[in-house]
């Protein structure tokens, strides 16, 4: 059997909570009047201007913002730091299709073409340290049974209405003279080789500023001084110049630091800026 025992209260709990609720309410209150003085001043607010009254606000700056800097510019392809008078003007960009029937011949600085894949049904013929004398002479080129120069293996992409040259960059710390002569021969080559094409000699790409601290043969001033070789070598032989040099140098006529990650080849994103130059510069 279980047995079931129910306590009795005493009458004096219920009584005694009570109280205790009572006493801590009293101090809670008291102590927030102490408190309230000492950390939060009794000081009167501002009014508050009524709608369409030009009133100036209290929690705000009365002095006008100065204003932000404009951003610079895109890059416009206008002459800098480099600039021949007969070098190529500006003209109204052509679309794709233009390059579709052309090639480019071209060192390491070219690849980037390939890479990215701006060019459709452009061929593009381009090798590691390739100079105007070696593309000539050299089998840079690989292929079945062997490797071939490149105006070699130009001759399997069949006739071309326009042709790109960039070379150069390969040959600087030489002999200017000798570099001269080798793109010379180079240009003759060409020429045989594409007697009604339009033929297009691209000047040298700028470098970044820290490329000259490490490699004095290939800082700017250098770079300038073969680009000039190379602007003469294209009026001597009547062709055009493309002013490339400008085109993605700054201000300072150096290449931008974030344009290249070894301060010589581009990055995507200066390859169609570059790409978008040659559009905006035909004959």
């Amino acid at each position: 059997m279980r047995v079931h025992r129910h306590g009795r209260r005493r009458p004096g709990t219920r009584l005694l909570a009570l109280l205790g609720f009572v006493l801590i309410v009293g101090i809670s209150f008291f102590g927030a009047s102490l408190w309230q003085p000492r950390f939060i001043p009794d000081v009167a607010l501002p009014a508050i201007a009524p709608a369409g009254e030009d009133a100036a606000s209290p929690f705000v700056d009365a002095q006008p913002h100065a204003e932000l800097p404009t951003p610079p510019p895109p890059p416009d392809f206008t002459p800098g730091q480099f600039a021949v008078p007969w070098q190529v003007a500006a003209s109204e960009p052509v679309d794709a299709g233009y390059f579709y029937d052309a090639i480019f011949f071209g060192d390491s600085l070219l690849t980037g073409f390939i890479t990215h894949r701006l060019f459709r049904n452009a061929a593009i013929i381009s090798a590691i340290d390739a100079t105007p004398q070696s593309a000539l002479e050299e089998p840079l080129i690989p292929a079945a049974g062997g490797g071939v120069t490149m105006t070699q293996a130009a001759q399997e992409k069949g006739d071309r209405s326009r042709v790109y040259i960039m070379l150069g960059s390969q040959s600087l710390g030489k002999a200017t003279e000798e570099f001269v002569a080798g793109y010379q021969e180079f240009i003759n080559a060409v020429r045989a080789q594409y007697p009604d094409a339009t033929i297009y000699i691209m000047g040298l790409l700028p470098v970044a500023a820290h490329v000259g601290q490490f490699h004095p043969e290939a800082g700017r001033e250098i770079a300038i001084e073969f680009n000039t070789a190379i602007a003469e070598l294209a009026r001597a032989n009547g062709l055009p110049f493309l002013n490339v040099f400008d085109a993605l140098a700054g201000d300072d006529g150096y290449l931008p630091a974030h344009a290249s990650s070894d301060g010589l080849h581009l990055s995507a994103e200066y390859h169609f800026i570059l790409l978008d130059f040659l559009k905006a510069h035909t004959v």
